[in-house]
């Protein structure tokens, strides 16, 4: 099992998405994701797939509903291919994905990979 722990780099409802965000500002935010990402670069290993991930997104205020955090669930799967954590995110490397959404002290994502 692999844990890791961020903070939120930009909180972003994928309902923002569907109402027609412009593609600069998506692409401002995966950059903004994929950098997030480079500290971890190195320092972890997946060693079998394919794996099963949960991302844990803790709220210190106005959470976001759980189907709303998609669109960073996407952006940091796609950070950690941009490390080279993930090979890909393809059914042959990833086969289920499970979120949980709770109040907590900041805004934070917590990555566990089994």
């Amino acid at each position: 099992m692999l844990s890791i722990k961020l903070p939120i780099p930009e909180k972003v409802s994928t309902n923002k998405v569907y109402e027609g965000m412009h593609w600069g500002k998506r692409k401002k935010l995966a950059d903004l994701y994929h950098t997030t990402f480079l500290q971890f670069k190195n320092k972890f290993v997946i060693t079998s797939y394919p794996i099963e991930m949960t991302f844990i997104y803790t709220f210190k205020s106005r959470p976001l509903d759980v189907d709303n955090v998609s669109f960073m669930t996407k952006m940091c799967i796609d950070g950690m291919r941009h490390i080279g954590l993930l090979q890909d995110d393809s059914i042959d490397f990833i086969q289920g994905l499970d979120t949980k959404i709770k109040r907590g002290d900041k805004d934070s994502i917590q990555i566990i990979i089994v």
